[in-house]
């Protein structure tokens, strides 16, 4: 928008527009990638803390179990 413009408070051109929501598309693009790889980086770490807490739970049963079976 050009000072003229802003002065005597005419809409801005079309040029300024398309740049505006060009600008506006590339940042939620930008926005939308990094949330999506958020997502699936901590879709990532929860099934790798699901596979660990698994993993203590059946150590700890068979522990249990020998514990309460004797040796």
């Amino acid at each position: 928008m050009t000072a003229i413009e802003a002065e005597s408070n005419i809409p801005p051109t079309g040029e300024v527009v398309l740049a505006a929501w060009q600008r506006l598309r590339v940042y939620n693009l930008f926005v939308i990638v990094l949330a999506q790889f958020v997502m699936h980086l901590l879709t990532f770490i929860f099934f790798v803390g699901l596979v660990g807490s698994s993993i203590v739970v059946v150590i700890s049963f068979v522990e249990d179990l020998n514990e309460l079976l004797g040796e």
